[in-house]
């Protein structure tokens, strides 16, 4: 727009912007969408927002008002009354209202889909929870060292040993403890009793990483685990990845995290859904020592409401005690 034009079509054109985003989020409130790209914690914080970008769309127009009476106040005693807070001329016109217009009609075009394997294909698959804490080479120098002082006796022990009755003493030595790990060593002894490992989604994050620091200590336990299968091209023919796709604040942190699965069921598709038991093993994978599920039993199952997993800050224990009362 030249200098010197009205602002008043600048005034218009942002409150239209800015009704736009509040009535997109309403849109996928009212859709139960929005969850897709927010976490739950977050999304309060979001419909407060879409309220204040509605009141600051209703000041805007007024402005608008406002200036349209200023100008005619100035018509009639031959002032200027023009003012310079806006775009001067077409080229930062269309520049700058294209940066917030582009998303908005983005948002509104393209169908609004769950995340799966093409999103793990993009941000690359994370088996284990190796890089879900920034000190995890700490983490795992700790486990390295404790298991150091074990490894002579767990060598000793029959292969077919119910570690389960071990003493305290022996336990609390399989799981070290340091700074940065007493929660994951007290979540590991408290699932090396358990037969069957249920790794839900409240605690999924958590439950990966403790398996994937100790995973010596549960070989041959039987875990259940839900998720969509993914398969990289270097995967062989019998194998795939049970995922899910972890989200801490929104869409664009998202990154895919799972289990290699080992099974002879050959005709699963990309992104089923499934709940698999399996046993737990070992497989050397992109030259990493990683966990593999040995398939015992496959069952599809519906996608779930919210197909996302996100951090757990509460008690660990604490969930798990509550869950079984």
């Amino acid at each position: 727009m030249s200098k010197g034009q009205s602002p008043i079509v600048h005034y218009y054109i942002r409150a239209l912007i800015l009704a736009g985003y509040t009535f997109y989020t309403v849109y996928l409130v009212n859709s139960d969408k929005l969850h897709y790209y927010i976490a739950p914690r977050m999304i309060p914080y979001v419909k407060w927002g879409a309220v204040c970008m509605f009141l600051f769309a209703a000041y805007t127009v007024y402005l608008a008002i406002n200036e349209a009476d200023v100008q005619r106040k100035a018509a009639a005693s031959s002032a200027c009354g023009c003012t310079t807070h806006h775009p001067q001329t077409p080229f930062k016109s269309i520049f700058l209202y294209g940066l917030f217009i582009i998303p908005l009609v983005l948002g509104y075009a393209l169908p609004d889909k769950i995340m799966g394997s093409t999103a793990a294909s993009v941000k690359g698959m994370n088996l284990g929870a190796a890089t879900y804490n920034q000190q995890i080479e700490r983490i795992e120098a700790d486990v390295g060292e404790g298991k150091e002082k074990v490894d002579k006796q767990r060598s000793e022990q029959a292969t077919n040993e119910d570690h389960t009755n071990q003493p305290a003493k022996d336990i609390n030595e399989l799981f070290p403890v340091s700074e940065y790990m007493e929660e994951f060593a007290e979540l590991g002894i408290r699932l090396y009793g358990s037969d069957v490992i249920d790794i839900r989604e409240e605690l999924f994050m958590e439950l990966l990483m403790t398996l994937d620091l100790y995973k010596e200590n549960f070989l041959g336990k039987t875990v259940v685990m839900r998720g969509f299968v993914y398969r990289e091209d270097d995967m062989e023919v019998n194998q795939f990845a049970l995922s899910r796709i972890a989200m801490q604040c929104c869409s664009a942190d998202a990154m895919p995290y799972g289990l290699l699965v080992q099974s002879a069921d050959r005709s699963l598709a990309d992104d089923a859904w499934i709940e698999i038991t399996g046993k737990i093993g070992t497989t050397i994978y992109n030259d990493r020592q990683v966990i593999q599920l040995e398939t015992l039993a496959v069952k599809p199952i519906e996608t779930p409401d919210d197909p996302y997993v996100y951090p757990y800050f509460g008690d660990y224990l604490e969930l798990l005690n509550a869950e079984k009362q």
